[in-house]
């Protein structure tokens, strides 16, 4: 276990956009929330339409637009999040390679196994639980900036803090990361795989093998099977998610609007995802990877 932890932390040590990359999406998103027009100086304006639904705002409505604003800034950390990985697990084994690097550790009394293991938990645990750090405390302070700043407006009391919320926005992206991670493995393991074999050009090598076979069968079978399976395994996390916070915290009116905002954070719980079958097929395959 201390071999382990210690691969794991050489890990981060050699590859800082891991955690880098995350600090700066979150100084990003607090920069932007600090940066937008407040309503202090006439910016705002506000219809008949949308007073309606400020005013019919129930307490657990407010709660639901705070669990929004904590919970839906995970989405650009775990968009980051999945470029930085497949990046630095491209270059993981790649890297050590061309630098020869890989002599080195390989004369150390470390098994193989427990270098690519290392890898794959950087990749798909220790990393996320960065991001799930790093999201949640972003998310709290933008909700606690535009507390501050819309506190003489119309929307002052829109969103207001909730502890259970809170316990729910943690338990949902926890369990977010935690399908992200599993839905992914096989994706990671294929990656990784392609990095310990390519002399070159990992990425391509790495879009190659599906874009032929994606031609190929078009050409031959005239059908798209590779195709969708290839999006569905990349984008199909997403597509659980069915997410889309604009329609979700728009401003509509009364009980249509207020219905969308419960409707925006179900989406959000990843939760019923644990019992799929394809979820769990991935993982048998990362494992045979």
């Amino acid at each position: 276990m201390n071999v382990l932890s210690t691969l794991v932390r050489r890990e981060f040590w050699e590859h800082r956009g891991l955690w880098v990359a995350p600090l700066m999406v979150s100084a990003t998103l607090l920069i932007a929330t600090l940066l937008t027009p407040n309503g202090g100086a006439g910016h705002i304006q506000v219809n008949g339409e949308e007073m309606r639904f400020l005013t019919s705002m129930t307490d657990a409505d407010k709660s639901a637009m705070f669990g929004l604003i904590v919970g839906g800034l995970m989405i650009p950390q775990m968009i980051v999040m999945l470029v930085v990985v497949f990046f630095y697990l491209s270059d993981a084994l790649f890297g050590e390679r061309k630098d020869r690097s890989i002599l080195f550790w390989k004369s150390l009394p470390v098994s193989d196994a427990s270098t690519v293991t290392s890898k794959l938990l950087v990749a798909l645990v220790a990393t996320p639980l960065i991001v799930f750090v790093v999201s949640l405390v972003t998310g709290l302070l933008c909700y606690a900036l535009v507390s501050v700043k819309y506190s003489a407006t119309p929307f002052a009391g829109m969103a207001i803090f909730s502890g259970g919320m809170l316990l729910r926005v943690i338990y949902t992206i926890f369990t977010d990361l935690l399908v992200g991670s599993l839905w992914y493995a096989p994706v990671a393991a294929y990656v990784l795989l392609i990095s310990g074999w390519a002399r070159r050009a990992v990425a391509l090598w790495v879009a190659l093998p599906p874009l032929v076979l994606g031609i190929a069968e078009s050409w031959v079978l005239n059908t798209h099977h590779v195709a969708a399976f290839v999006g569905y395994r990349t984008l199909g996390l997403f597509e659980m998610m069915r997410v889309n916070i604009n329609s979700g915290v728009k401003l509509g009116n009364g009980e249509h609007g207020t219905e969308r905002l419960t409707s925006a954070l179900d989406k959000l719980d990843l939760t019923a995802a644990l019992t799929s079958i394809d979820l769990w097929l991935g993982v048998a395959a990362a494992v045979a990877l």
